[in-house]
């Protein structure tokens, strides 16, 4: 990883307040296309995709014909309301139920 510098801030030890609540605006085919994050104490943060690096598929239980679970891991860019910058992993699920 030489060379590669982190933006300011971004990796910090700073202790940030946790995640009470949050919320994502998906896209027309299902996919994260941005979401919203609650802080504990108040005070959120917005993050928009910029696109997709690549995605797949996760198996997560075997053939059958009852309610399954489906989930998706997205690469992607984000972009934060204040305009920092920077890679993520966003992982969602759905339950099917399709009869």
């Amino acid at each position: 990883m030489a060379g590669m510098i982190a933006p300011a801030g971004s990796c910090s030890r700073e202790r940030r307040p946790p995640i009470e609540s949050f919320s994502v605006t998906r896209d027309a085919s299902g996919l994260a296309a941005g979401g919203q994050f609650n802080l504990a104490g108040g005070g959120s943060i917005a993050v928009r995709s910029l696109g997709r690096a690549g995605g797949f598929w996760l198996p997560m239980s075997w053939e059958r014909s009852a309610p399954t679970m489906s989930a998706y891991d997205e690469f992607c860019p984000f972009r934060t309301d204040d305009g920092t910058e920077g890679f993520g992993v966003a992982e969602h699920g759905s339950v099917r139920k399709l009869y």
